[in-house]
């Protein structure tokens, strides 16, 4: 039996009003500059869809304004023919790029490539926001040095890189590279070693370390003494959530000079305690307690008043300490605030300001 005809397409006259405007006022009889106005409003996928019409949307579509900030992170993952069509869409203004991988639909398939990095980077070439997220890497083909080296703000969520060099660290000479990068977001890539913070801790200008479910951090306690030590001295807030980290190594982020945010906590915080605590607010040597740490979070910690009071008399500078799931009690919460009465606590039972 041979198949149905395929039904038939409704015409479009283009003639067609549109709901509310003055008669014969038709979509396509709109301006350039109105179109343009219109399309600031939709997603890069949408801009893309939208240019396949009809050659003139695919004209507007193209202007160099809508192509400041692209993000193809919120749909569908494109393969690296559809990625490589995108980048000649980028420009010398184009600030930030973000791209998804496929990690979390098809598993170990990836849309990156070396000559595709090197393209980014000739083609927007003041770019300083680069967000690859669930993409899977060839650690031998694609590093640091294919980056674009403008870059500020470089975010790697969830993604995983094979093929790792076995005789060094994949970060070698990052700081050489990237030596803009501001913030460095490494959440969920379990790939990261605890010695891969020696190489991270030499860029100079980073404020912002995301390393929440990097879960080897906390393996060896000597590579982060001696990052800790000797670098990171302009990061401002450090994320170690659902790390390994114990109360020693917490001492060590803790402690740098710069230091305005901390957050702690997960599955594993039952390694982080009073003790911690105490190694932040002491006064060592002639080092005292950080004197810039603002937000603090423990979650899920082994914390108790003990510690709380603790963190009242030795840090004075906290707005803002989440101790929920953690063994404190509504007592110790009150004494806390006795004596800084300006930080607004977070637990499961109250929220106390």
């Amino acid at each position: 039996m041979s198949d149905p005809p395929p039904s038939k397409r409704r015409k479009v006259n283009e003639d067609s009003a549109i709901p509310g405007s003055a008669p014969g006022t038709s979509f396509v009889s709109l301006s350039d500059d109105v179109l343009l106005l219109v399309f600031q409003h939709l997603s890069s996928h949408q801009l893309l869809a939208v240019a396949e019409t009809c050659s003139r949307f695919q004209r507007v579509c193209q202007d160099a304004s809508l192509w400041k900030h692209p993000d193809f992170t919120g749909s569908p993952p494109m393969d690296l023919k559809s990625i490589k069509k995108c980048v000649r869409l980028l420009h010398s203004r184009t600030d930030s790029l973000a791209l998804g991988g496929f990690l979390r639909s098809k598993g170990a398939v990836t849309n990156l490539s070396q000559a595709l990095m090197v393209d980014i980077s000739k083609t927007a070439e003041n770019l300083q926001s680069l967000k690859l997220h669930n993409c899977f890497i060839h650690g031998d083909q694609i590093g640091f040095e294919h980056f674009p080296k403008t870059i500020k703000h470089l975010s790697l969520d969830g993604c995983e890189i094979d093929n790792l060099p076995g005789d060094r660290s994949y970060f070698k000479n990052i700081h050489k590279h990237l030596p803009l990068l501001k913030s460095l977001c490494l959440s969920g890539c379990g790939w990261v070693k605890n010695h891969c913070l020696m190489a991270i801790c030499k860029l100079e200008n980073l404020q912002v370390l995301n390393l929440r479910g990097c879960f080897r951090i906390g393996e060896c306690f000597a590579y982060t003494a001696l990052a800790t030590r000797f670098g990171f001295n302009q990061v401002e807030s450090f994320d170690l959530r659902e790390t390994n980290i114990t109360d020693t190594e917490l001492a060590c982020f803790g402690r740098k000079e710069k230091l305005k945010e901390l957050l702690v906590g997960g599955e594993s915080a039952h390694t982080v305690t009073d003790r911690g605590l105490l190694s932040i607010c002491a006064l060592v040597g002639n080092q005292p307690p950080p004197t810039m740490l603002e937000r603090l979070t423990l979650h899920q910690t082994r914390v108790t008043d003990q510690g709380l009071e603790t963190l009242g008399r030795g840090l004075k500078t906290l707005r803002y300490l989440d101790v929920s799931g953690s063994a404190v009690t509504e007592e110790g919460v009150r004494v806390f605030m006795s004596h800084n009465e300006n930080c607004k606590v977070i637990t499961e039972f109250v929220k106390l300001t």
